[in-house]
């Protein structure tokens, strides 16, 4: 379950937001080495494996990985505007690191 923290009109001190946001600690050496066989069967693989890892990570096993162009675009009329722009401003900044 994801926590939800709402900081709205507090001000805190780096110490005070470290506390309610804390990291998580974690290997990354460890967490790739445990993710390169899925990295290696998404980048490398086809369909089939695609909806194989759907069933093994999801528990769902869909006809097809195809999303409908009207879903994207009804998705998409729906969105908050907010959210939108915040959406395309991170994919802006990942492009620009990974090119």
């Amino acid at each position: 379950m994801i926590r939800t923290v709402d900081l709205r009109g507090r001000s805190l001190s780096k110490f005070e937001y470290q506390s309610a946001l804390p990291r998580a600690s974690m290997d990354v050496a460890q967490a790739m080495e445990l993710i390169q066989p899925i990295l290696h069967r998404v980048k490398n693989g086809n369909e089939s494996d695609l909806l194989a890892l759907a069933q093994e990570f999801d528990g769902v096993l869909p006809s097809s990985i195809r999303v409908p162009q009207s879903a994207l675009d009804s998705a998409l009329a729906q969105l908050d505007p907010k959210i939108r722009t915040a959406l395309e401003v991170s994919a802006a900044r990942i492009t620009k690191v990974h090119n």
